[in-house]
């Protein structure tokens, strides 16, 4: 009888300890990763990052990060793409990564954010006829995003630049997007991610939409 409990707890002890060399794996993996896409600055590093990320989500199926990582480097491929007639088919392989990572993880913001994200990029293929339709979708999706996290920077930042780039017979225009932006700015201020491995980014990107935006009302009042 002893002999049983004792091997029962040998068994556990090594379960608990492969499960945790796996999460110590998966975060210094994702460690790595992270921060070689918070310095990637071209398509083609961040379409490497974007394989990565794949690799990585599909070993670790049951976390939600590295779909999402994925996903986020597709859509920002799309952003930089020239050629419009490309942007759907990086959004589509974007939208199939978020709904991966929304069945791991269905309530959280940033995934909700990314959503946003997507639709706006699809914007870009016919800005005159997807305008209103992926506009307000997108504009939906930072809603929730905030619902869900009302300290979350990053939305406030996409809201301020939705509404800057929109034309002002529109109801958007930098004058509309400045008090977004410094709600943003606030919120970049806190921010602080209990682990390097969750979303980050977005501050220099608010520092670049700030200074357009001062740059704008300088020269309404010159």
């Amino acid at each position: 009888m002893f002999m049983k409990k004792f091997l029962l707890l040998l068994l556990s002890i090594a379960i608990a300890s492969s499960v945790f060399s796996q999460s110590a794996s998966f975060t210094a993996t994702m460690q790595k990763y992270v921060a070689q896409l918070d310095t990637a600055t071209n398509a083609a590093t961040i379409q490497d990052m974007a394989n990565k990320f794949e690799r990585v989500a599909l070993a670790e199926s049951k976390e939600w990060l590295p779909n999402y990582y994925a996903a986020l480097c597709y859509v920002w491929i799309s952003f930089m793409q020239k050629d419009v007639t490309k942007i759907d088919a990086l959004v589509d392989k974007a939208d199939a990564l978020i709904e991966t990572a929304m069945k791991i993880n269905s309530n959280e913001s940033e995934i909700f954010l990314l959503k946003g994200m997507s639709a706006a990029a699809r914007i870009m293929v016919d800005p005159m006829s997807r305008g209103m339709q992926y506009g307000t979708l997108a504009g939906s999706y930072y809603d929730k995003a905030i619902g869900l996290n009302a300290d979350n920077p990053r939305a406030y930042l996409l809201k301020a630049q939705s509404t800057a780039y929109t034309p002002e017979q529109f109801g958007g225009g930098p004058l509309k997007a400045e008090p977004m932006l410094i709600t943003a700015l606030e919120k970049f201020e806190k921010d602080q991610p209990s682990t390097s491995i969750l979303p980050h980014w977005g501050k220099d990107q608010a520092d670049k939409l700030a200074a357009w935006i001062a740059d704008m009302k300088k020269d309404v009042t010159d």
